[in-house]
This record gives C-alpha cells, structure tokens and sequence, in this order.
C-alpha cells in the first residue's frame, strides 16, 4: 500500500495542469465561470458551441437552463450514402443497418411518449422564452463575427406570436374583457358570422335523413355501375402518392359482390369496409352525377361510413389484427378522416396508432427476409409502408410535432403499374422507367428522397436551436428534387391526353406538396430566427418561391379561373381547400414574414433592392401584400361551402392589417379594427348572397357550454380544440368549436 502511495503521489506531481475551463474561454484566455454553457459563450451568442475537455464535467448552468428551451438529444445527420439506400438510423450509427431484433415494439413506443413529452415540454419553455427572449439571443453577426461565423452561429427560431406583436396585441386585447363600444360592438359580430358559418358546415356535413334513407337495409348500396365509377374516381385521384389498396383485386372483389350469387358473404376478409371507405371518400369529391346519386344512400353518409370501418376494426379477432387486410382497412380510414375534416390532433393520434401497429406487422423490414410472405404480398407491404411513413411525416409537420418514424430496413417500392402483379406472381417486374407514367410512380419518386427528407426534419426536433450549415444541404436537395422531377410529373407536361386529366394534375401537386413541406419547415426555421441577415438574404428566393407557389395551386381548381373539364369542377375546389387548408396557411404567413422583412428595411416600392433584401426583382413589399390579399379572397368565396372557415379569415386579416403602414391620425389597432368591420360587411353579403342565414349566438351559450359534458365535442371542419395554424398565437373564445349544446340548439330551430 505504501509503494503504491508514493508512486500515485509521484505521478501526481508530474501530470500537468488540467483543463477545466472551457476551450473557447482557454482559446480566447478567459475567465471561465466553469458551468455548461458558461456565461462568456452566452455572452457571445454561442452558448452551443460550449465545450469542455474530455473527462471534464462541468457544472449546469441552471439560470440558462431556465431561461431556455429543453433540448433534445442531437440526431447527427446520416451521409448521403446511407440516405440513398434508405436505411436510416436514430442512434447516430450511420451506414449501418439496425438489426430490427435489438429494438422491440415496446422500446419503440416508450421511445414515441418520451420524444412526445420533450416535444410538449419545449413548446412550454418556449412560452418563457419568449418573454425574456434576451436570455439566449446571440448577437447580430456585425458585432462579432464573419460569414462562416454566422453559418456556424445557431439559429434561433421564435415563436410567431414574438414576430407579430402587433397582431398579437389585438388579439389579446380583444379577448379581454372590454368596454369600448366599438370593440365590444365588433366582438359581438365577429362571433355571429362565425357562428353562422359553423352552424352551416354543420347542416352541410349531417342533412337530415329523408323517409328513403330511413327505409334502407343497413348494407343498401348503390348499383354495380355507380359503385365502379366511384371506385375508379378514387383510386384515380388519391392512389398516388399514398398507396394502400390494390385495384386489380378490390375491382375484381367489387365484381364477385354483385355477380356472385353468395354476394357480400363470397367477398375476401377486409374488402366490405375498404369499399365502404372508398365509395364514401369518392362521394365527397363530388364532380360527377354518380357522387350525387350515391349521397343518398345512408351506408354512405360520412359519419356512418367511419361508424361502419370503425366497428371492424374493433371486433377482428386478436390473431387477425396484424394481417395486411385491417392495416390497409385502418389506412384508408385515416384517409377518410382526412377528408372528412376530423380534428387535425385526432389524426395524429390515429396515426401514431397505425405506425405502432405497423411495426409489430414488421412491414419496416424487408418483406423478401420474412418467412411466409410472398412476392405479391411483400410488394403490397412495401407501398403500406411507404404510405404510413409519409402520412407520419406530414402529420408531424402540419402539428408540428416530432416524425416518429424509426429505423427500417424495407427497401422502396416498385414503379410499376398495378396489373403488373398479381397473387401467384414468382417474381417482381423491373421498374419502368421515370420518364414513363405509371400508377406507381408518384411513390416511386417520394421514396427515393423520403430517407433525407426525414433526416432534415429529425434535426430540428424539438430544438429552436440550429446551425445553418445543418439545413443548407437539406434546403438544396429538396430545391434540386424539385427542379429536376421526371417529366411526367411536372405541370408543363403534355406528354399524352392523359396527362391534361385532373388526376394527373392532382397527383402531381400532391408531389410537390409531399416534398415542399419539410422544405418550407426548413425555410422556416431560417426566416423566423431575426439575427442573422445574411442568412435570411440567402434563404429568401427559396423561401418565397415556395409559399407563392403554394397559394397558387389553389387557382388551378378555383371555378372562376380553371379549366377542369368536369361536370361539377367546384368538387376538386371543395377537396383541395379541406385538405390543404393548413399548408396553404403556412404560405400565407410565410410571405407575412416577408412582407416584415421588407418593412423593417425600410424598402420603398418599386425602388432598387437594398441591403438584406430579396435578389428577384419582382418580388416587392406591395406585390407581396396584393399576394396575400387575393389568395384570403377565395377563403371569402368559400364561407358558405363545406369547410368553410371564418376564423382563418379573422387571424389573417389581423397579421396583414398589423404589418401594413399607420395611416395619418390613426393608430395600428385603429386600422385592425376598421378592417375587421369592413371584412364582417364582406362576409354577411357573401353568406347572404349564399342564402345561407345568419344566426346570432344564443345568450346562455356560454354558460350552457360551462354545464356541458367535458368529452362533448362536436368539432368539424378540421378545427378541434388543437389548431396549430394558430397555436403560437392568443386565443379567442369566439372562435370556440360548437359542442352538443350548440347542436341540440339547431334541432330545436
């Protein structure tokens, strides 16, 4: 003991001086406080680039941790080669392929409610955040730092509500309990047309059942003829991007229903509620007689049809829950959701029911190493997946919510069509062609970038804080897919007379959709972060270009201004706007921001372009604002159609209002209220001219709310208690869903 003393006490006296102070302060010879981050890097804007010594453990810096957002742990971003080949793994090992036996249904769920709760727990400190935004802002690059300084800088995003002060103001001023005559006086009709337009969705979405629907059987559907059109109209319209059922076989399942002479009872395990599912889905586009003429059929009504997928899915037998048949049944009736306008937070949750489903189905693996799965099947598998990862991702996105999407090994699906495979098939056809249609060429492409498009989002998970180095690739590869698709997938293409169809133009925006919002995510992580103005310049074209585009797909369907050569083309308006309503909201305040931008550097209109602001020439604070102005005007049009959203029109109409210039003698909210008032004026003579009535809130609908049941909500039209369109702004009780108090209210009218 005494030699081993003396030799530890003489190599004590040798070993040189540790380093405890962090390197950058050791770098720069400062004094370090010794904490995690210290206060010199907080000082100068770096408090990510802190880093001490190996073996070194610092002390937390509690104060910063209070005043800052709860990071997640980091996910390093895999190599190219990795992504091309679409393994993708969450545990920083890159290139390697995740054996699926070391990670089990359960790790993966705990995984999910853990990235979840981080996920809540940062949107909560953000709130604190923005209260003392100070704490953690770092300096603007004048006064420390180059140009690789500020790629390297971390970006921090805030919330909207910070970026639109003035708009969030007035919110908050108008939720307040007020006594001013003209606010109260707009309080009071800004509630009524809401009201009114919320009753009207309602009578839209559950009409009264006629003495026809009430005489049906439960299972009356409509003829072979119409059920095939209806069929053919929904696998021609949403079978691209999302694949989940097989024509070729549910077409010759539809045959066997009406020809055979056992019908429905000679039909294959699945088939009655996935046709259920599709003829209802086909019904709500509407464009065609057939849509009409099978709305009258009670199976078919909305609410029904889920009632009726819903009930399968609940009575399968345990043995028979993991089969391809209910977890293509449980796909197609999240689709049906979706177009049905059920609460955006609803389908995430049904969503992330579905993933954890699929993983215990292993349909992440590569069906070809699976015993008992065949060639047909295995490919079935492959597009199943496919569709659960990008529903995952874009619901993630649009709640703004971390992707939960794991590791997998399955490998893309073919480009092929549909009736090239068939049950007793022995091998796979090779792809076609990308310069060739094909039914399944849309999930083709979306799989070739899906590995890197999850990876761009998966780094800025549940962080406000990002380097711009971390998302430049990301921004040019997306930009890139997007400028270099196969031509049959561009909207200049007229390669056959097929190609001018509908369908086509559907799937072609459902594409770039699919691929534009991680893309806009990004660009918006860069544009809400006010620091870096270099940056922001750089980011600026893309950024722009993007919510342009966005809002102008919506003109492609409006009637006024399309060319659709349906009967009744105001269907596909109807079904762009319930399904894009909350992309097409990003785009509008993503050229709000702009529009911001361009006010705060004082740009004159029209004038040369001046230091931080946009290269295109054509792009001007006033074209912007005309922009926003005619993309809101249809969203007047459309108050009285199903889905029609008076809320979204109010909280525009504030954020574009408070960016605009004060007008002599008149203050900002001034301006906010007097266009309000005259936006109410616009939409009592559209619902009017609608004949759709105007219905003043009762008096005790609030106080009947209060008494109302906690789980009575009777929310449509894609607005439940979580919007989070508007989730970073003040709420307004005006706005509040109807609940069973306000139905029941109706009836007795």
């Amino acid at each position: 003991m005494a030699d081993a003393s003396s030799q530890l006490s003489s190599s004590a006296t040798k070993r040189p001086r540790p380093v405890i102070s962090c390197l950058e302060c050791r770098r720069k010879k400062l004094k370090c406080d010794r904490t995690h981050p210290c206060q010199q890097c907080i000082k100068i804007g770096r408090p990510g680039q802190c880093e001490y010594q190996s073996g070194v453990e610092p002390l937390p810096n509690i104060a910063y941790a209070l005043a800052s957002p709860a990071k997640r742990q980091r996910i390093d971003s895999p190599p190219v080669e990795a992504l091309e080949k679409g393994t993708v793994a969450l545990n920083g090992s890159h290139g390697l392929p995740v054996s699926p036996a070391a990670r089990g249904v359960i790790e993966d769920l705990q995984e999910r409610v853990a990235r979840l709760e981080n996920a809540v727990l940062a949107g909560n400190t953000r709130h604190d955040e923005s209260e003392n935004p100070a704490a953690a802002a770092p300096m603007s690059p004048e006064a420390n730092g180059s140009q690789s300084d500020e790629e390297t800088a971390p970006l921090t995003s805030h919330p909207l509500k910070s970026l639109f002060k003035d708009a969030c103001l007035f919110i908050s001023h108008l939720q307040e309990d007020i006594i001013e005559p003209e606010t109260t006086s707009l309080r009071k009709d800004l509630r009524t047309i809401h009201y009114s337009v919320q009753m009207n969705n309602h009578r839209l979405w559950h009409q009264p059942a006629t003495p026809q629907l009430l005489d049906q059987q439960p299972f009356d559907l409509p003829s072979f003829h119409i059920c095939e059109k209806l069929a053919t109209l929904y696998f021609d319209n949403m079978e691209h991007c999302f694949r989940v059922l097989h024509y070729p076989s549910f077409r010759r399942q539809l045959k066997i229903l009406f020809t055979d002479g056992l019908g429905k009872d000679a039909c294959s395990f699945g088939f009655l509620p996935q046709l259920i599912g599709v003829l209802a889905f086909a019904v709500t586009i509407g464009t065609y007689p057939e849509c009409v003429a099978a709305a009258s059929y009670a199976i078919l009504e909305r609410s029904r049809a889920l009632e009726f997928m819903s009930n399968f899915l609940s009575t399968v037998k345990p043995r028979l829950r993991y089969t391809l048949p209910v977890m293509q049944t449980k796909s197609l009736l999240l689709i049906c959701k979706w177009a049905f306008l059920e609460p955006i937070d609803d389908l995430f949750g049904f969503s992330g029911e579905i993933l954890r489903d699929a993983l215990v189905m292993k349909l992440s693996e590569d069906p070809s190493k699976l015993s008992g799965v065949g060639i047909f099947e295995g490919e079935l598998r492959r597009r199943l997946w496919m569709s659960i990862m990008e529903t995952d991702l874009m619901l993630s996105l649009l709640c703004k919510m971390p992707c939960m999407v794991p590791a997998y090994t399955a490998k893309p699906p073919q480009n092929i069509n549909d009736d090239e495979i068939f049950e007793d098939i022995e091998s796979l056809p090779q792809s076609r062609p990308m310069e060739e249609w094909t039914d399944g060429l849309c999930q083709y492409v979306l799989s070739q970038s899906f590995p890197r498009r999850l990876s761009a989002c998966k780094e800025t998970d549940g962080t406000t804080h990002i380097r711009f180095a971390d998302i430049r690739h990301h921004l040019t590869y997306l930009e890139k897919i997007l400028q270099e698709l196969p031509s049959p997938l561009r909207f200049t293409y007229q390669g056959d007379q097929a190609s001018k169809t509908p369908p086509r133009l559907l799937a072609r925006m459902e594409l770039d959709f699919s691929i534009r919002r991680p893309l806009m995510h990004l660009y918006t992580c860069a544009a809400t972060t006010p620091y870096v103005n270099d940056i922001q310049r750089e980011c600026t074209d893309g950024f722009v270009q993007s919510c342009l585009m966005i809002t102008t797909f919506q003109d492609l369907f409006d009637p006024r201004y399309s060319e659709i050569d349906v009967p009744e083309p105001e269907g596909y308006w109807d079904f762009f706007h319930n399904l894009y309503r909350m992309e097409l909201g990003l785009a509008i305040l993503g050229l709000c921001l702009e529009i911001k931008k361009l006010a705060s550097l004082a740009l004159m209109d029209g004038g040369p372009q001046q230091s931080g602001a946009s290269r295109s020439a054509a792009v001007t604070k006033t074209s912007l604002i005309h922009s926003v102005q005619d993309t809101l005007e249809p969203l007047k049009l459309r108050l009285s159609h199903i889905g029609g959203n008076f809320k979204d029109l109010v909280y525009f109409t504030i954020v574009l209002t408070s960016l605009l210039p004060e007008q002599p003698g008149q203050n900002k909210e001034a301006m906010i209220r007097e266009t309000l008032q005259a936006l109410v004026r616009e939409c009592q003579s559209q619902l009017r001219k609608d004949n759709v009535p105007i219905v003043a809130v009762p008096d005790d609908k609030y106080a009947a709310r209060e008494s109302a049941p906690a789980n009575s909500n009777g929310a449509f039209a894609g607005v439940g208690a979580y919007d989070p369109s508007w989730s970073e702004f003040p709420s307004l009780d005006i706005f509040e869903p109807l609940d069973q108090v306000d139905l029941s209210i109706d009836r007795a009218t």
